[in-house]
């Protein structure tokens, strides 16, 4: 049996995505030992790291869609915050959904 590819990450990860076999591969983790801030990787299929972004809030699993753009939720200043970007890393849009204080 093959042994598993190792690939450094910024801190443990959270959640994983990818559009299909080809890759790439989104995954979230936090920065190291801040608990309080999301990493998001995207990988190709060998492991190789394309590059990182960091956003404030702690991570949950990315959201690929069918044009190969990843979504990532975490918390902003203003609370939580819906942002997408291309495969290339490149921020698309950012939505704060509006919602009830808690």
């Amino acid at each position: 049996m093959n042994q598993p590819q190792r690939v450094p990450m910024p801190g443990q990860a959270w959640g994983l995505a990818a559009e299909g076999t080809g890759g790439p591969v989104f995954v979230t983790s936090y920065a190291g030992k801040n608990l309080s801030a999301t990493v998001l990787t995207a990988m190709d299929v060998a492991g190789g790291v394309l590059w990182h972004r960091e956003f404030d809030g702690h991570p949950s699993p990315p959201r690929v869609n069918t044009s190969g753009s990843v979504w990532v939720a975490h918390r902003g200043p203003a609370g939580a915050v819906l942002t997408e970007l291309d495969s290339a890393g490149s921020t698309l849009r950012s939505i704060t959904p509006e919602h009830e204080p808690f």
